[in-house]
């Protein structure tokens, strides 16, 4: 073999000893640095890196590993054969997995057991623990994830996510190199694990393709999982992964190996683009199975990465596309300024190529017809496109369906819940094909049995098609009518009955489905195929505990009766998973409602802020993706989960991008895209897909009411009034109360016009306690903006609540107490209400004392009390903790809050110089002390200001040109 071939086994063996650098031990594939009395590798000795060498189930029985003594890991009990010898899944030099059952969970496991020889070595079992620590820090479906790490009898041993599959490594080595698209699919999932680690500050520092593991999946995609985070390194000084005993100071593989990685300890910048270009050779090696550089000795082979060029001529022998060889050329760099510079960059350069790939495509099976009819095209072109333009367009019009409720003709009524599921398990199977349009049930609810105007019922819902139907079920026969009408001819088209036993009831669903998509002209790919012959559940008991859980609605009035609610739905799809323990849609329920609780904080009670909902909603979706890593409902509820409990909208957005690929028709997908777009500050992507939410689900009244926020916080205020009238057209009566007053706080802010909230206020009229509260925070609001502190106390007197909570925000009675005398110029009075606001919100704080809103409105209350220092302090504080979050809509709110403090403190050029930022922002969510012209105009607090003319001007530039009436 000449210098410059590859070594097509993948990872690199046999290199020899040079004089400048150490030979290379066959075993481990390490410099041999360091040499035992008897010429062995004390790399692999002490285990400081794993051998490659794999060996499943070699059945050796565990005493020969471990202790001998026990099966049991705590509550972790390793599997046995049919001899009673425990099932290995993989050896290395310092530790043996196994294959193992949580027997809580009731889950599969994969047990790693340190070799007891090394057990009590100090620097073996920090490798150890330094690896579960890496893995365990990083939350995402294509990493394997470390859950639980323990010492039992001297031993140490950790427990991560069973991985069931083979290495690329091996799958090369079986089959040959991958298609192009096949291996940048497999690029981009471990680009995804990277983004991750690059988020979590961890750097694997020995990615190759035998430490990628390809995994049973959907039939769209791989499935891959970055194993062995053994050599993981922390880029953060201080964090206990960031101990580097490695002997030698180099750590990797060589042949995949960035340059930085070989050289003297004190010059190495290891950091994310480490790890990027040894992807780029794992790439190569997957695109035609070898690596660009190998050589003899580890100083041979990083010569050749920083002094030769990429032998290309590997590439064009086997057929990689230009848009691949681009991509290979930046990731394998020998200058790490070269490469992509972030994970999250390396993923936008690998889907543009995707993109070209695809297009490339198209154009290569157009082209021969394109070259036969090039005169005739050349002529009518223009006319030709407008007609497929149109055609397209009809023909996508044309392929668009809502599922109206069924009619319940059982003889037992109190099986409705089975009529309502069957209707809305359709529309989940329908929702699964991208050809579709499909319209949420959610927004068919309303259209109950009985005679039905089929043509305004198809125009509301924007569809061209509507399914309606019957169910009957009685004992064990379920009988389901179904009729397919074209709204256009207010004709059915087709309509069929099945009837089938309750065993096979869940055969009645993709019958009806490849039905309605043949009759609809929709393609089904194999992925949806597939889908759509994998039961949620095979127990009928468990599918109906289900269904009556799905029922239920979380919206209450009141918190108290909201979490009530919840508990219920929890306690049966508890119930479901006890029966069914691979039901994987109600584990994602089970998760989605944890999510919902945790994020109660100071609203819930003190019992229910004692359970871990974070934790349980954990352990809810890791048995999800134990069993269907890939499914798209298992990512949506990972990225409901990361944004709600978990604040790592980063993650969330890859989730929410993996749950797309499987779920192109859920609303509730685009609604939590939105909310991730919103949170990083990303608001027309926000709004995008909040417009796209509604479309899905025209009749949603949560995603209709995120369009009236999103557009006021853009300062859209004809945009968001017109997304009101629209939301007031669905909500239930018990909803419209707070929103009609809302809704006429748009003019206030627009153009400092206070007669519709007058109006308003005046027409209302509450019914009971929580529609009192919400009337009196627009009471409150008018009293403030109308300058009237006689109004703000008798407000006070008439309502004896200590507090006023809104959008997050938590104002002390005092507050307002404080606020009127300042009006009045009752500096004793308004120093009274400000020691009880500051008493009130020290409480606050003590139960959450990490909300950035609460303690930035402390900080008034302390520019208030003329304390500048700690005020200065609050708000400084404030944003510290905002910056750390990704909250983008909470920083106009607390940047207010700090003007507010500036303005109160004698700092007027501080205060315009932020408010002059702040309005060039989008304006947050909040219903005082916002960066609107309505606010600045009216309220008091900006008094201090008023004189200033940078503040005229302020308010001059964010006048609107032209009144416009509430419509």
């Amino acid at each position: 073999m000449t210098p410059n071939e590859s070594n097509p086994k993948g990872d690199h063996a046999g290199i020899a000893v040079s004089s400048k650098t150490p030979s290379i031990c066959s075993s481990c594939q390490q410099p041999l640095t360091n040499i035992g009395s008897e010429g062995e590798c004390l790399r692999c000795l002490f285990g400081f890196a794993f051998s490659d060498d794999e060996r499943v189930n070699s059945g050796v029985e565990i005493g020969d590993r471990s202790t001998g003594r026990t099966l049991h890991y705590e509550h972790f009990e390793v599997a046995v054969d049919g001899d009673g010898r425990a099932i290995e899944l993989g050896a290395g030099a310092m530790a043996v997995t196994y294959r193992a059952v949580d027997t809580i969970l009731g889950c599969p496991v994969a047990l790693k057991v340190i070799d007891p020889r090394l057990a009590s070595h100090p620097a073996a079992r920090a490798r150890f623990l330094r690896e579960a620590r890496a893995a365990a820090k990083l939350r995402h479906p294509n990493i394997a994830r470390v859950s639980h790490y323990g010492e039992q009898d001297g031993e140490c041993y950790y427990v991560m996510e069973l991985v069931d599959g083979e290495t690329l490594d091996a799958r090369v080595k079986r089959e040959g190199p991958f298609s192009p698209a096949l291996a940048l699919e497999i690029t981009e999932r471990v680009t995804q694990a990277l983004v991750a680690a690059d988020a979590g500050g961890v750097v694997h520092r020995d990615l190759k393709p035998s430490n990628l593991m390809l995994v049973a999946a959907g039939a769209n995609s791989p499935g891959v999982k970055v194993i062995d985070w053994g050599l993981a390194k922390a880029v953060e000084s201080g964090s206990p992964l960031a101990i580097d005993q490695t002997f030698g100071g180099f750590v990797g593989t060589p042949t995949y190996a960035s340059p930085e990685q070989v050289l003297p300890k004190k010059e190495q910048r290891v950091d994310a683009r480490s790890d990027i270009y040894s992807l780029g050779v794992t790439l190569w090696y997957l695109l035609c199975g070898r690596t660009p550089f190998v050589g003899r000795t580890l100083d041979e082979i990083h010569q050749k990465q920083v002094g030769q060029a990429l032998p290309f001529e590997q590439l064009t022998a086997a057929r990689v596309p230009r848009p691949i060889m681009a991509l290979l050329r930046s990731m394998i760099a020998a200058d790490p300024g070269d490469r992509p510079q972030s994970a999250r960059e390396l993923l936008a350069r690998l889907q543009r190529c995707q993109a070209q790939l695809a297009s490339a495509s198209r154009h290569r099976k157009l082209w021969p017809r394109v070259a036969a009819g090039a005169l005739l095209l050349s002529l009518c072109v223009f006319g030709a496109r407008i007609v497929q333009r149109q055609r397209a367009a009809q023909a996508a019009a044309d392929r668009s369906v809502a599922v109206l409720p069924f009619e319940n003709l059982s003889p037992d009524q109190a099986v409705a819940f089975f009529t309502t599921g069957m209707q809305d398990s359709i529309t989940d199977e329908l929702a699964r094909i991208a050809q579709l349009k499909v319209v949420g049930s959610e927004s068919t609810r309303s259209f109950l049995p009985g005679h039905r105007n089929f043509a305004e019922i198809g125009r509301e819902l924007g569809v061209a098609h509507l399914i309606e139907g019957s169910v009957w079920r009685d004992g064990d026969r379920v009988r389901v009518s179904i009729q397919l009408v074209n709204v256009h001819t207010q004709k059915r088209d087709w309509s069929k009955d099945y009837e089938k036993s309750s065993s096979d009831v869940f055969a009645i669903q993709p019958e009806v489905t490849r039905e309605v998509a043949t009759r609809l002209r929709a393609t089904l790919s194999a992925g949806e195929s597939a889908a759509l012959n994998e039961p949620p559940t095979t127990d009928r008991v468990a599918y109906d505990l289900y269904l009556r859980a799905r029922q239920g609605s979380s919206w209450q009035k009141g918190l108290a009766e909201m979490r009530r609610v919840l508990q219920q739905r929890l306690d049966l799809f508890e119930r479901a998973v006890a029966r069914d323990r691979n039901f994987v849609d109600a584990y994602c329920e089970i998760a989605g409602i944890h999510d919902e609780l945790s994020t109660q904080g100071t609203d819930a009670t003190l019992e229910d802020r004692a359970v871990d909902h974070r934790g349980l909603a954990e352990a809810a979706l890791q048995k999800a993706r134990s069993l269907k890593p890939d499914d798209g409902k298992v990512h949506l509820a990972q990225a409901n989960h990361l944004l709600l409990a978990v604040g790592d909208t980063e993650q969330a957005r890859l989730e929410a991008d993996l749950a797309r690929r499987t779920l192109p028709n859920n609303g509730t997908l685009e609604d939590v895209t939105a909310w991730i777009a919103r949170s990083d500050g990303r608001w027309e992507e926000a709004l995008h897909a909040a417009e796209r939410a509604v479309e899905l689900q025209p009749r949603n009244s949560a995603f209709l009411e995120n369009l009236v926020l999103f557009n006021r916080a853009l300062r859209r205020y004809e945009e968001s009034d017109r997304a009101s009238v629209r939301l007031l057209a669905v909500q239930e009566e018990k909803e419209r109360f707070f929103h009609r007053l809302f809704r006429a706080t748009g003019p206030l802010e627009e153009s400092a016009d206070l007669e519709p909230l007058r109006a308003a206020i005046a027409a209302a009229i509450p019914t009971d306690a929580t529609e009192a509260a919400h009337l009196y925070i627009f009471r409150l609001l008018l009293a403030i903006d109308t300058h009237d502190p006689d109004a703000i106390t008798h407000e006070l007197e008439e309502d004896p609540r200590p507090r006023v909570n809104r959008y997050g925000s938590v104002y002390p009675r005092g507050w307002f107490e404080a606020l009127a005398a300042r009006m009045r110029g009752d500096d004793s009075g308004a120093r009274a209400g400000f020691t009880a606001a500051r008493a009130e919100m020290e409480r606050v704080i003590e139960a959450n004392p990490a909300k950035p809103r609460t303690l930035s409105i402390l900080s008034m209350i302390d520019a208030g009390l003329r304390r500048k220092e700690e005020a200065m302090r609050e708000g400084a504080r404030a944003l510290e903790i905002l910056a750390s979050k990704k909250s983008a809509a909470t920083r106009p709110v607390v940047g207010c809050n700090l003007a507010v403090v500036y303005a109160w403190t004698d700092q007027p050029d501080r205060a315009i110089a932020l408010l002059e930022d702040l309005v060039k922002q989008p304006a947050g969510v909040s219903l005082m002390f916002q960066p609107t012209y309505g606010d600045l105009r009216l309220n008091p607090v900006w008094d201090p200001l008023r004189a200033d003319p940078r503040f005229k001007a302020l308010l001059e530039s964010l006048a609107p040109k032209t009144t416009r009436p509430l419509g």
